[in-house]
């Protein structure tokens, strides 16, 4: 893994790298932000978040920032949905909870109705 240097327009957060670390897939870009010279493009979006590449600019204490490209609404209702199924308690409901579920993932995939994009769901 290769980081790039790159100039900064679109918004973005600070975060920690503990909460990089609660992540699989990276929901953005993360960039290292150093006190002179462009931030560098640490990671992007969906890829692994490697817990040894994290590890080494977290010992250097740098700082890091994120430009989220993921929708962080459609992850938590995503989760909602799954924790709904998983709490069924016979197949009636078990059936009525993934019809919501594949009409949510319709609405935002392929109908365009919800702001979504297809990381959303891989993230999930």
């Amino acid at each position: 893994m290769e980081a790039k240097a790159i100039d900064l327009k679109q918004n973005e957060i600070e975060i920690t790298f503990e909460e990089l670390l609660q992540h699989t897939f990276c929901p953005g870009y993360v960039y290292l932000k150093k006190k002179y010279g462009k931030p560098i493009k640490l990671i992007s979006p969906g890829e692994l978040i490697q817990f040894d590449f994290v590890q080494k600019f977290k010992e250097s204490a740098e700082r890091i920032s994120i430009d989220t490209v993921t929708t962080p609404i459609n992850i938590h209702r995503a989760v909602e949905l799954f924790n709904e199924y998983r709490t069924c308690r016979n197949i009636i409901e078990q059936l009525e909870v993934r019809e919501k579920i594949i009409c949510w993932f319709a609405d935002g995939y392929w109908r365009g109705i919800e702001d979504a994009s297809l990381l959303d769901f891989i993230i999930i």
